[in-house]
């Protein structure tokens, strides 16, 4: 650093107190890019520890969560980038059906629904699984989106829309999108 600007030292307790609740959606998110929940904790794990290494450029007063989203981003990314060959692999493990109310068949259907569509994301190239992954299944808004993915609000709803239709395509395009309609 120049000028006299002090580095900041990294608390190793302040960091994991200020990170662990966002953990399991740092994992969600993994997941949800890459497919795999061994790669998706591993993919966790860096962002973490990138994160870390990095904790003296995180501004206090900004939420946790994008900043380490972006930092998923980047080391999933980079780990695309370095890999011979994307290789695709479908969603191990469907989301959990709501608690209480449906029957058996309606969790069935709610679990096969779930594998569908997380399997046509893991289909999606990296740019838009990311962008319906924050937005439509981790629920931040258009602007905490921008945020993670350092691009703007309009870029964002652009993308999102994109990857939307390319999803519609490939979950209309399976034998089973019956199942996607029904219920």
């Amino acid at each position: 650093m120049s000028g006299g600007a002090s580095k900041r030292v990294v608390d190793t307790s302040t960091y994991v107190e200020l990170t662990r609740p966002v953990h399991a959606r740092l994992f969600q998110a993994a997941v949800a890019l890459c497919g795999d929940r061994d790669m998706a904790a591993d993919l966790t794990q860096d962002a973490l520890v990138k994160g870390y290494l990095a904790f003296e450029r995180f501004r206090p007063d900004a939420p946790v969560y994008p900043w380490l989203a972006r930092i998923l981003k980047n080391v999933f990314l980079d780990q695309v980038r370095s890999a011979p060959a994307r290789r695709e692999q479908p969603m191990p493990e469907a989301l959990d059906p709501e608690s209480g109310g449906p029957g058996p068949l309606d969790e069935l259907v709610a679990a096969e629904r779930a594998r569908i569509v997380h399997e046509a994301i893991a289909r999606l190239p990296p740019d838009f699984a990311l962008v319906i992954t924050l937005v439509d299944l981790q629920g931040l808004d258009y602007a905490d989106a921008a945020a993670v993915l350092e691009l703007p609000v309009g870029t964002v709803r652009s993308r999102l829309s994109r990857a939307r239709t390319r999803l519609r395509k490939l979950l209309l395009a399976r034998p089973e999108a019956a199942v996607l309609r029904s219920g």
